[in-house]
């Protein structure tokens, strides 16, 4: 994936995540991965305006099985079908990805198709499950993608892709969010148990730019509803040069 349109995903991805303004106990219940309560809409707005909104399926194992999104860039829609070995991902025009588990039941290798380009992934985690490293090969062009993860203390704290770095802090809250935190995907694949252990709590800031220069940083607050599940997470963007500040909200249903 080119440097330059990992940059984009990755300013797309920050204006998908958090804001911690709930003003109660940061003790959020600790879940299992495959206990993490299962997302059925997520709607994400700015100024006041829904710019998304997705709905959510499951089958009668929790696994994500279907996504479809409307919104004012005119949407998307998937469903993802499962084998011991693959998680395949299909589309209304007859499209498909396929992704191969590895022997952790991780997401290990696929291809992307971005013609005239073929981007062969390949991912790998450490032994505790955590994703250490993501290597992107164009076909189209000789270029090579690193993606380096470094973890602390159970929480992601920088990502280094090329001459693109991104670094995290937390808050305490515990994270029981049934979202990829950070991925080298355009879109989610299955449920977050499937990209390796994730962060163990919420990310509070979030900050990408190139190596050197003022990035872009994102703060995050969260709201919980009655059963300490993520109702709400707002995400304040301050982007350090020509752009200056501006927000967008998520909400969930369960």
């Amino acid at each position: 994936m080119k440097t330059k349109k990992i940059f984009l995903i990755l300013v797309l991805a920050v204006l998908t995540i958090n804001f911690s303004s709930c003003k109660k106990s940061e003790s959020a219940v600790a879940l299992s991965p495959n206990q993490l309560p299962l997302i059925t809409t997520r709607t994400f707005s700015r100024s006041g305006s829904i710019v998304e909104l997705r709905t959510q399926t499951y089958d009668g194992q929790g696994r994500l099985t279907s996504v479809n999104a409307t919104g004012n860039y005119g949407g998307f829609s998937f469903q993802d079908i499962y084998t011991p070995s693959s998680i395949t991902e299909t589309y209304p025009n007859g499209g498909k990805t396929v992704y191969n588990l590895n022997a952790q039941g991780y997401i290990g290798t696929w291809i992307e198709n971005d013609a005239p380009d073929y981007i062969n992934h390949t991912l790998t985690y450490n032994s505790d499950g955590y994703l250490v490293k993501d290597v992107a090969v164009h076909s189209a062009y000789t270029s090579t993608t690193n993606g380096i993860y470094t973890w602390s203390n159970g929480n992601l704290v920088s990502l280094v892709e090329n001459n693109f770095i991104t670094t995290y802090t937390y808050t305490n809250f515990t994270n029981n969010l049934d979202e990829v935190e950070v991925q080298p995907l355009n879109f989610t694949v299955g449920n977050s148990s499937f990209h390796g252990k994730q962060s163990k709590n919420l990310i509070s800031t979030e900050t990408t730019g190139p190596v050197g220069s003022i990035g872009t940083t994102c703060t995050y607050t969260y709201e919980f509803d009655s059963q300490n599940r993520v109702s709400k997470k707002t995400m304040t963007v301050n982007s350090g040069g020509t752009y200056q500040m501006y927000s967008g909200v998520y909400t969930y249903t369960y």
